[in-house]
């Protein structure tokens, strides 16, 4: 009896511990999980992610980082202070692992995607800007030119083949994508410090951005985190709406032009309506602080709904994953030929 009552002390007291060294990540994950939303009889599981913060899980958060599986814990690092259009130190952040649902080769030919990338329209808005530092204009990366990439995991499957793309061109990408992030929160990971380091490192010249498939969902009040901030509500855009300008602020106050990537069509009803509510929110801003919105759906479906395939020539090209969320290689790779469309002198564009 006595060792059985000693084994669940050690246990419950072993929770406990770890409970309250990873909160931050138990957290993060129980905010990703949308209890309320998808799983109702598990709602009670929400007012975890509105625990205010204490000194109490302040101070498991200092233990917990000064152990050894902190570096598990992905934080924004330094870079080394480099000279303009000198080889950047890559951050250890930059080069993520591919997401497992992307695969790493396709089956297509270099001539079909030649024939894509002659199909891919111009579907870019970029529009004058008013009180801004003069930014790169289109068609005239430079080798040297150093272009961050910033976003979810949508990002990091169109990373796969642009880090490279760049690379073969003389660019320098830094890689910053991490997947589960977003701007709805952004108090575990803040897209703003995070892309704010990486401007004052270095000379950016070109900031790439793709968001949105963490973000549809109601949010922490800022002001008060007991409670939420229902999706769609005007206090909700005019919170967002906040978030995206200060990253486009921020890129342009530092010289960088920013692209900013369309969300993408979802598989799933509901995400798919959140995603597109979102895109409006991005086009605006972007049409309202000077940057150029990519328009990823006119090149990954042939209508106005989710595909995991495109027709061109004859052939079905499969472009989508069959989670219904990320690319496949051959939409990484249309993806990013999008991008170079607009970032290339006219002849390095004819030759791509």
């Amino acid at each position: 009896m006595r060792r059985i009552l000693t084994f669940w002390l050690v246990a419950v007291a072993t929770l406990l511990l770890t409970s309250w060294l990873l909160n931050a990540p138990i957290l993060r994950y129980v905010q990703q999980q949308h209890y309320a939303t998808n799983y109702p009889y598990l709602a009670f599981f929400d007012e975890l992610a509105t625990i205010p913060d204490n000194a109490f899980f302040d101070f498991g958060n200092r233990i917990k980082n000064s152990l050894s599986f902190a570096p598990m814990i992905l934080e924004i690092p330094s870079f080394e202070p480099i000279a303009p259009k000198d080889e950047p130190k890559q951050p250890s952040v930059a080069l993520l692992p591919a997401i497992d649902s992307v695969p790493a080769n396709t089956h297509e030919t270099n001539q079909t995607n030649i024939a894509i990338v002659e199909e891919i329209p111009n579907t870019t808005q970029n529009l004058p800007t008013q009180n801004l530092p003069t930014l790169p204009e289109q068609n005239s990366l430079q080798k040297g030119d150093v272009v961050v990439l910033i976003g979810d995991s949508l990002m990091q499957g169109v990373g796969m083949t642009l880090v490279s793309m760049l690379k073969k061109h003389g660019a320098v990408p830094i890689n910053l994508s991490k997947q589960s992030t977003g701007l709805t929160y952004n108090h575990h990971f803040d897209w703003e410090k995070a892309l704010s380091s990486a401007l004052l490192e270095q000379p950016v010249q070109y900031v790439i951005i793709m968001l949105g498939a963490n973000d549809p969902w109601d949010m922490i009040d800022p002001e008060n985190k007991a409670r939420y901030i229902k999706f769609k509500t005007e206090r909700w855009e005019e919170i967002y709406r906040a978030r995206i300008q200060s990253l486009l602020t921020l890129a342009h106050e530092h010289g960088a032009q920013v692209f900013w990537f369309e969300a993408p069509y979802m598989k799933k009803e509901k995400l798919n309506d959140g995603v597109l509510y979102l895109n409006t929110l991005y086009e605006d801003e972007a049409r309202q602080n000077g940057a150029i919105f990519l328009h990823s759906n006119d090149v990954l479906s042939d209508g106005a709904t989710f595909s995991a395939y495109i027709t061109r020539n004859d052939k079905k090209i499969k472009v989508r994953t069959n989670d219904g969320i990320h690319f496949s290689g051959e939409g990484s790779r249309i993806l990013s030929k999008l991008l170079l469309q607009h970032l290339l002198p006219a002849e390095s564009e004819q030759k791509e």
